[in-house]
């Protein structure tokens, strides 16, 4: 008898019409669970058959005759042909033979011609074995992900969106990512037994921790420097609590002097800052500036698959690969500007981990936060982190240690540098009272003394004309007993005793000449003194005068002192909005891509699969789903003990354009593509 080939039916071959779901284009397929299975299949779509009573041969592209009314065979896409007689001893044939009709054309009343196409794999998908085969797409991937982690999607792992899910699909995910959830936390927050809010944080030329002095007596040391936070400076950095830096405010508004000395005044958070040792600010409690120890893990996010699942509806979260960079982005932002972006599959676990590092010493103050391990290789295990030690300019003490884990670090840190600063209103002419103080007291003193020296200068003239009128007097009384005693004895015993007159009675010519000129002499004494006196008396006035004057002279410049412009220490700004607002710290905002692209994407992948890219070794049933399973290959290698190479050809055709294989045939165009969950197995 003639062979039972895809080309030739020997006599009594059975042809049963049937009625399938897939079609000569191959873009589904079905894969029976067994050859018994597909059988079955067949035979309960068994509603037409007829036998053929001679030998057929199917020569390309021309119909072969069946006696069947036309009005029957045209309802029909598919037959399959089985010989009873077969197989026979030493010959390799398939035990049936699958072709779809693809035309049907009307001979006779009984006689209907078909034209034929082998259905290559349908006739030999049970004696296919695939190779190691290049897959470049497929629902393997969802497969492998989901046995991996298991089927809850919290349950996801970096490590495992890094391994499966993370093959470039080239697709459109809209032009904004939406936040899907949101976590924050603020800087002002209590932390690890700390004190929360701020602290104000002072850098001074002046040593604000020595004497003030008052504003009559002044003191002023200047700042001997300090190391700060492993850094060296000239100025004394203080910090304060907030309440301490009020009082602070109100004592040093009455030393301006010491004020002027005032660098910076910013604000730094407590919770990242140790207090240096303890001091006093004229009575205010304060500290050194302490360190910033970088103190491990600062703050931990909840789940965030879960959070990204807020914006992805539950018929896709079973599709993972959407928590992964690009169809969702986790952001930290610092509402200062800029933003970092994170792949959530880069993370070292379900969760983020910040770390911070920090700085504390003005100018230099810095603060970063950066998740830990972000973007470490993770192929073979967790890394050690890198220990070194290093040196800051305390370099006379042992040096510090640090150790890095190999990540991306502080290049995806948000930071804070601009923190804010304030500014102290400084009382100009109180500062330039406590300036001019000693000046003044000098400025008092010297008028006085000006002045007493006027006056007792005055004094001596007016003693030294006196002393000259009494001398003259004396001289006067000498005179007139010498001309007495030119005129008698008896005139001088008058003189002697005082009585001029008894004199003259004595000498009556001599008298009248002496009477005469002692009147004269004691006009002019009389007019002298009282020159001498006026004198005195002008001096006196202009010493006072000039003394008012000076004095006046100087509580004018002090009065126009009051007058001068309030000056200010420090400087205001920075992000004081933030700090105003509550926005001085991080928020985590999750972010996928809208609904639409969200349903465009989810939909193509429940359908097609992800991209694979990778050499794989199929399942011998290519069943990676419970329903359906779409493979395409870019590399297809068969071993088949029956077909030829123009089947094998076909079968790679059929693998590499892509093509969805079916476990239910009557599932095919009907159900729900989202009603496919995968199989227990992990192929690759």
């Amino acid at each position: 008898m003639a062979g039972f080939t895809p080309i030739s039916w020997p006599t009594e071959s059975q042809v049963t019409l049937a009625k399938v779901a897939w079609d000569s284009s191959y873009r589904d397929v079905v894969r029976f669970a067994s050859p018994e299975a597909r059988e079955a299949y067949f035979a309960s779509k068994a509603t037409e058959s007829v036998t053929i009573d001679h030998t057929t041969y199917l020569k390309p592209n021309e119909p072969i005759m069946i006696n069947t009314p036309y009005s029957k065979a045209y309802t029909y896409n598919y037959c399959v042909v089985k010989n009873p007689q077969l197989p026979v001893p030493g010959e390799v044939t398939p035990p049936a033979l699958f072709y779809f009709i693809t035309s049907v054309a009307y001979v006779a009343p009984n006689t209907t011609a078909l034209t034929v196409e082998l259905d290559c794999w349908q006739t030999y998908c049970f004696d296919i074995c695939f190779g190691n085969c290049f897959v470049e797409r497929g629902h393997v991937a969802i497969q492998a992900e989901r046995n991996t982690t298991g089927a809850d999607y919290q349950q996801l792992t970096p490590r495992t969106a890094q391994r499966y899910l993370t093959a470039a699909e080239g697709l459109d995910v809209g032009n904004e990512y939406l936040v899907a959830q949101m976590e924050h936390f603020d800087l002002s927050n209590v932390r690890q037994g700390k004190n929360g809010g701020f602290r104000v944080i002072i850098m001074s030329t002046t040593d604000l921790a020595a004497d003030w002095g008052t504003k009559d007596n002044p003191h002023l040391k200047t700042a001997d420097g300090q190391k700060t936070d492993g850094l060296i400076g000239g100025c004394n950095v203080y910090a304060l609590s907030t309440i301490n830096f009020e009082n602070f405010m109100s004592r040093i508004a009455e030393a301006p002097w010491v004020a002027k000395g005032i660098i910076s005044i910013s604000a730094f958070p407590s919770t990242l800052l140790t207090d240096g040792p303890e001091v006093s600010l004229n009575g205010t409690p304060a500290h050194f500036l302490g360190e910033t120890p970088d103190q491990g893990i600062y703050w931990t996010s909840r789940n965030v698959w879960w959070c990204l699942g807020n914006g992805v509806p539950d018929r896709y979260k079973g599709l993972r690969k959407f928590f992964t960079w690009p169809y969702s982005v986790i952001e930290l932002n610092a509402f200062n500007g800029s933003s970092v972006l994170l792949k959530p599959e880069l993370l070292l676990q379900n969760t983020i981990a910040l770390k911070n590092i920090a700085c504390a010493a003005p100018p230099h103050m810095k603060v970063g936060f950066y998740p830990d391990g972000y973007g470490e290789a993770q192929t073979s295990g967790t890394l050690g982190p890198v220990q070194y030690s290093y040196y800051t300019m305390d370099i006379e003490d042992a040096p510090k240690t640090n150790g890095i884990i190999p990540s991306f670090y502080t290049d995806v840190a948000v930071w804070f540098q601009n923190m804010p600063q304030f500014s102290l209103v400084n009382d100009g002419f109180l500062a330039y009272m406590a300036s001019t103080a000693h000046t003044r007291e000098y400025q008092y003193n010297s008028a006085g003394w000006g002045q007493e020296k006027s006056i007792a200068g005055t004094e001596l003239s007016f003693d030294q004309a006196k002393a000259t009128l009494a001398n003259n007097q004396a001289n006067q009384d000498i005179s007139n007993i010498a001309t007495v005693a030119h005129a008698g004895v008896n005139g001088i015993s008058s003189l002697l005793s005082g009585n001029v007159g008894g004199a003259i009675q004595g000498t009556i010519g001599t008298g009248i000449d002496l009477v005469a000129g002692n009147m004269q002499f004691q006009n002019n004494q009389a007019l002298q003194s009282g020159f001498a006196t006026q004198n005195a008396e002008l001096a006196k006035w202009a010493a006072r005068g000039d003394y008012q004057t000076q004095i006046a002279g100087i509580n004018a410049t002090v009065q126009d002192a009051a007058l001068t412009q309030p000056s200010t220490v420090g400087q205001a700004g920075g992000d004081g909005f933030n700090l105003a607002n509550g926005l001085f710290g991080v928020s985590i905002r999750y972010r996928t891509c809208d609904a639409n692209h969200v349903t465009i994407i989810g939909e193509y992948w429940l359908r097609y699969g992800y991209a694979v890219r990778q050499f794989m070794t199929p399942p011998n049933d290519l069943q990676c789903m419970s329903n359906f399973t779409y493979w395409k290959m870019a590399e297809t290698y068969l071993t088949c003990a029956s077909a030829d190479e123009g089947a094998k050809d076909v079968i790679r055709g059929i693998f590499e354009k892509g093509v969805t294989v079916w476990a239910n045939p009557d599932n095919i165009g009907r159900i729900d593509i989202a009603d496919n969950t995968p199989l227990p197995g992990i192929p690759y």
